[in-house]
């Protein structure tokens, strides 16, 4: 895999630049990228983009540098047919870490980036890594009757109308007021994904447990959850499997944390950066 430089290459509308990097398979991913020192990687969730995480790549490039990926089939990143699933798409990650020369990177990820972000450790190790934030994401998936019978309702919703279900969905990850300019921002961003890949997506995540990845994290680890039942069922884990691990809970928001409360998300977040910064 290598950066595509030349006319790949641009300033994104947040005065980020806007590069491309390929694949061992031969698919150009889209990255925004800022600052200097050591780096961070931030990975979006289901059918994301990298300019969500832009508040947080604004606040910590004075002092690192910042990259943010469109995962394969996601944002502006290429949309391909094949290897829309966690393994594949970690690997991708691997590989940018290796391209970009980012390692030892602090991989910061939200949703699906989460399994993503476990099964890179599950096929690489924690050598490229220097510390790893996990936001809101499941660490065990298993498809009992409630979880197929969402899973089937969600897939019809999309299959008939695409736009609509992304309109209901985009709030739906938020408890706070925020202005329509955000959701449809994110709306347009999600439905860069062709259905068809969103849907596969979803399947391929309905079972899942990465709890194995746990016992080969050797790195600083934070879990940032909103509050509910997932939390506690996450804490449980970490109890039993990751002592070391810290959990972070943020009341009153939504799936999307770091954008629905910004401002205690940063706190929390460069609290645990700082050790870390140093080698």
């Amino acid at each position: 895999m290598w950066p595509l430089q030349g006319a790949d290459a641009r300033i994104d509308s947040n005065g980020f630049k806007s590069g491309f990097a390929k694949t061992s398979d031969g698919v150009k991913l889209h990255y925004l990228e800022a600052g200097k020192g050591p780096a961070i990687l931030f990975l979006p969730g289901w059918t994301g983009a990298a300019e969500f995480w832009a508040p947080q790549m604004r606040l910590l490039s004075g002092k690192w540098r910042v990259v943010s990926l469109d995962p394969r089939s996601q944002g502006d990143s290429e949309k391909v047919q094949e290897g829309n699933y966690t393994e594949r798409r970690a690997r991708d990650v691997h590989e940018v870490i290796e391209a970009l020369g980012l390692g030892p990177v602090v991989l910061i990820a939200w949703s699906r980036g989460v399994v993503e972000s476990l099964s890179l450790i599950e096929q690489f190790g924690t050598s490229s890594l220097r510390a790893l934030v996990l936001v809101d994401g499941s660490l065990v998936r298993t498809p009992n009757a409630a979880a197929v019978s969402q899973f089937q309702q969600q897939t019809n919703a999309m299959l008939r109308d695409r736009k609509k279900f992304v309109s209901e969905q985009v709030p739906g990850m938020f408890r706070r007021p925020h202005g329509k300019d955000l959701f449809d921002r994110i709306g347009e961003a999600n439905l860069k994904t062709p259905t068809p890949i969103a849907i596969a997506l979803q399947a391929d995540n309905l079972d899942r447990d990465s709890r194995p990845a746990l016992k080969r994290l050797d790195k600083p680890v934070l879990f940032i959850n909103r509050s509910g039942p997932g939390a506690d069922a996450l804490a449980e884990i970490l109890r039993k499997e990751l002592p070391a691990g810290r959990l972070e809970i943020m009341d009153n928001v939504g799936h999307a944390v770091f954008l629905d409360d910004p401002e205690r998300f940063n706190e929390i977040l460069k609290g645990f950066l700082e050790p870390v910064a140093d080698p």
